[in-house]
């Protein structure tokens, strides 16, 4: 959502679904309902105001620092800090 191109999310990512093996590899979104006060939902809302109101799509992406478990970049006065331990 921050980064640089088209903001994607995935269908039914926001909803924290996991999908499975296909062609079960995600779950119907209209059976379940939409729950826009998950907190999965609730966070991208946050990170999708944020690159609104900062008007970051104006901006390169910087890259600041990156290992194997650990990536950072700016655009403009945003700094984004991610971490991924396989967990």
């Amino acid at each position: 959502i921050l980064a640089e191109g088209i903001p994607i999310v995935y269908y039914g990512s926001e909803q924290g679904f996991a999908g499975g093996d296909d062609p079960q590899n995600r779950e119907v979104l209209w059976e379940h309902g939409y729950d826009s006060n998950s907190e999965l939902y609730k966070h991208l809302a946050i990170l999708n105001k944020q690159r609104v109101e900062a008007s970051i799509g104006q901006f390169p992406q910087v890259q600041r620092y990156a290992d194997d478990s650990f990536y950072a970049f700016s655009r403009g006065d945003t700094f984004v800090a991610l971490t991924n331990n396989g967990d």
